[in-house]
């Protein structure tokens, strides 16, 4: 909500929402869909759209280098030719 302006970035409820997904759905910088058992095969992988959201989310919060730092990770997932997976 905070990011198509319905509610401030700042305001303590999108804050509190950004901070859930800090504490249970990120992990190694990477931002997980959920991390629950499901009936598909395989792991699930975390999600670069889903990271690179959390990193907006930092930079229009005022933590800039917290945005910085998790979107030069994310680039790293670039492949050779410029396109990136959904998955990590």
């Amino acid at each position: 909500l905070g990011v198509y302006g319905f509610i401030d970035m700042n305001d303590p409820k999108f804050q509190g929402t950004i901070k859930a997904v800090e504490e249970h759905l990120l992990i190694k910088d990477t931002v997980y869909r959920y991390l629950v058992e499901d009936a598909l095969e395989g792991g699930e992988g975390g999600w670069n759209i889903l990271t690179l959201w959390l990193a907006w989310c930092y930079w229009n919060s005022g933590r800039e280098e917290d945005a910085k730092r998790l979107f030069n990770i994310v680039r790293k997932n670039f492949g050779k030719t410029g396109l990136m997976s959904e998955q990590v």
